[in-house]
Parts: structure tokens; sequence; C-alpha cells
């Protein structure tokens, strides 16, 4: 992983909402599915894994597919070939954060009271 920033796109299914917080990173919502160029992601992993119910890896041919529960009912499905490369990518009911445009990080939607 490098440490200058790389370039990706985000593209929603509907309305998307865009927050700057007092960080300066840029934080996006939608209720409809956002695609995210999966070129530049390098590596996707959980911010803390206490909030994993449970995680389930299948090797078919030359992929391995993970199915990620959250205690909460999020969900993420990735799968990367045998070289590494990241072929597929979706999160249900979670929130992600794309660090310097290379790292996905899926983690819990906060708790409302």
């Amino acid at each position: 992983m490098s440490d200058k920033p790389h370039q990706f796109s985000i593209k929603p299914d509907g309305l998307m909402f865009v927050t700057t917080g007092a960080d300066g990173k840029l934080y996006v919502q939608s209720d409809q599915p956002i695609t995210i160029d999966l070129k530049t992601i390098s590596s996707v992993g959980i911010e803390n894994l206490v909030h994993v119910k449970s995680h389930e890896i299948n090797e078919l041919y030359n992929f391995i597919s993970h199915l990620v529960r959250f205690r909460d009912g999020g969900e993420v499905e990735f799968a990367y070939n045998s070289d590494g490369v990241l072929l597929k990518c979706q999160g249900r009911k979670v929130l992600a954060v794309v660090q310097n445009g290379e790292r996905l990080i899926f983690k819990m939607k906060p708790q409302t009271a």
C-alpha cells in the first residue's frame, strides 16, 4: 500500500448524500447500492472483528470467496482470484470506508437511540 492516495470513482443507483466531516473525510451514504470502481482496491478489511457474527470462506477452482455477517444483520461478500485480484465486493446494511483509494474497510452501522 502506498502513502499517496489513489483516485477512485463511485456511482450510486439512486440518490447519494456526500458530506465532509470535521476530519476532512468525505462521507457518502445512500439507501440504494453504490458502486465503487474495484480496479484501485488492493485489500478489503473489517474495522472491528468483535462485531462479526460469522465468517464463511469458500474456495472453488481459482476463486476464494468470503461472506462476513455482522451482529446487527449487516453482511459483506467479496471474492478474489488466485492472483489476489478483487473480483466482487458487496456490502449490505454496513458502512464502508475507502482509505487512500486502495483499502476498503467495512464496519457496522452505528446504533441509533
